[in-house]
């Protein structure tokens, strides 16, 4: 009897034994950091890279630093560490790179961009088109030709141009642009100046003055603008105006100022417009308290136009809210007009028609029922062909409102406006 009670004692513990050990194998006790002691690699590291064939040396250096959990004292590891290390390095901090695992766009490739850059840019930006995490990352990319921008700026301009399409062309030439600025070389302006009348003589005039306004302070970039010669009136009004954006967006009556001292001058076209743009994201109702306050005209139309339209949409149930508690007044009549057809579009151009009674002017009324009218007579034509027949449009309006493009019946025949709750009309 003694001995089957100890057969079963061992057994039961046995038993009890493997049980706790089962328990504390799949729910680890915490260690002293409050982190769970896993024996196995870091969450970081490559699964494909075990710890026994980790790499050593400067590579393990570097492995070591971005494995590191937390965010910011990553980021400043592999800094100082990258700082203490040149371009005979560059094989074992690859080496380091590659053990780890390294998303899309990460921040340690920006830092892995820059520092390679300072030494063999071209190499640098090559590498970018190869790895797949940095190729579809503007700020790794943006990383190297910022980099290279400080030291060859000609040389890195030129490497921007080889960019995949027109949007990166951009971006990348701004990378380039943000360096050239930085290492106070001379040029960058000139370098805007030569680009022709497009887009990206704009986009690189906007990277320069956005960056004199935050560097030198709003008083002296609008000093800067307003002292351009007159000999280039185009590109000196496309300074203004990039200037009035970027002073509007920190100290926006300083931007406001600009605009009067030009109200009646030849650099007046299009500021009022690039004032609001630079406002109305983070005070979009003074903003429009101050285009109401301008004069008549189609400078003050065009601004309230397309403030409202670029706020409808960055930020739609607010905008929707303003527009909705506007009155009927000549100077809110841009916005109106956008909603009307907003509502067109997103609601049912019925209700985008009834909106139209709230716009004072008659060019602006009969312009916005005729594109309202469009829409509708592309999803329910007889309704909307009995509406053009008692409506006061005049009647040449009338017969080119009648001439819908087929392209534009095919697109409202798949995407018809829809009854729903306004809130909910941006995700249309």
């Amino acid at each position: 009897m003694n001995n089957l009670r100890t057969v079963v004692s061992v057994g039961i513990g046995l038993a009890v034994g493997l049980l706790i050990a089962w328990y504390f194998a799949l729910f680890p006790a915490p260690s002293p950091t409050g982190q769970p002691a896993f024996h196995q690699a870091p969450t970081r590291s490559k699964t494909t890279v075990e710890e026994t064939l980790a790499p050593s040396g400067v590579a393990a250096q570097v492995r070591e630093a971005l494995l590191i959990e937390d965010l910011l004292v990553r980021q400043a590891a592999v800094a100082e560490l990258l700082l203490s290390l040149g371009p005979e390095s560059l094989g074992a901090v690859r080496q380091g790179y590659e053990s780890v695992l390294i998303d899309l766009g990460d921040s340690e490739l920006v830092l892995l961009g820059d520092w390679w850059a300072r030494f063999d840019p071209r190499a640098a930006l090559r590498w970018t088109d190869h790895n797949w995490p940095a190729r579809f990352s503007t700020p790794v990319v943006g990383a190297a030709l910022r980099e290279w921008g400080r030291v060859d700026p000609t040389a890195a301009m030129a490497a921007a141009q080889s960019a995949p399409n027109e949007r990166m062309k951009l971006r990348w030439s701004e990378a380039v642009l943000r360096g050239w600025d930085e290492a106070r070389l001379n040029g960058a302006l000139e370098f805007a100046e030569t680009l022709g009348h497009g887009p990206t003589r704009q986009w690189a005039l906007y990277t320069v003055t956005r960056r004199k306004v935050l560097r030198d302070g709003p008083d002296a970039a609008i000093a800067w603008a307003e002292s351009l010669p007159d000999d280039d009136p185009r590109f000196k009004r496309h300074a203004l105006m990039r200037v009035a954006t970027a002073t509007a967006a920190v100290q926006p009556e300083k931007a406001t100022a600009l605009v009067d001292r030009h109200i009646d001058g030849a650099y007046y076209e299009d500021l009022p417009r690039r004032v609001a743009k630079g406002w109305f994201d983070h005070d979009p109702d003074e903003a429009f308290t101050w285009l109401s306050s301008l004069p008549e005209g189609p400078e003050r139309d065009d601004a309230v136009r397309e403030t409202f339209r670029l706020w409808l949409s960055f930020s739609t149930p607010p905008s929707l809210a303003w527009v909705q508690a506007q009155p009927s007044a000549p100077w809110v009549d841009p916005a109106h007009s956008v909603y009307a057809g907003y509502l067109a579009k997103t609601t049912s151009p019925e209700k985008g028609m009834e909106w139209t009674q709230r716009i004072v002017g008659e060019e602006e009324r009969h312009v916005t029922q005729a594109q309202v009218a469009r829409i509708w007579l592309s999803v329910d034509p007889e309704r909307a062909d009995a509406w053009l027949e008692k409506s006061d449009l005049p009647p040449d309006l009338i017969k080119r409102t009648r001439v819908v493009p087929e392209a534009m019946r095919k697109y409202y025949k798949h995407h018809p406006p829809s009854e729903m709750d306004i809130s909910k009309a941006s995700e249309n």
